[in-house]
């Protein structure tokens, strides 16, 4: 979970920066891309920790 969080904190002070600077239509792509990321990334940690699980088991 640290990843993720380390990921969404960096997107977010990305965001922080591109948004003031680019027009709505950017910063909602952006947004959405910022979520897409998000939940690739949330699956990849889930696979990998019901594979940790498995190995321990």
């Amino acid at each position: 979970m640290l990843e993720v969080g380390a990921v969404f904190t960096i997107l977010a002070a990305i965001s922080v920066f591109v948004i003031p600077k680019g027009d709505e239509s950017r910063s909602f792509i952006f947004l959405s891309f910022m979520i897409l990321a998000g939940g690739i990334i949330y699956m990849f940690v889930r696979t990998q920790r019901a594979i940790d699980k498995n190995t321990k088991d």
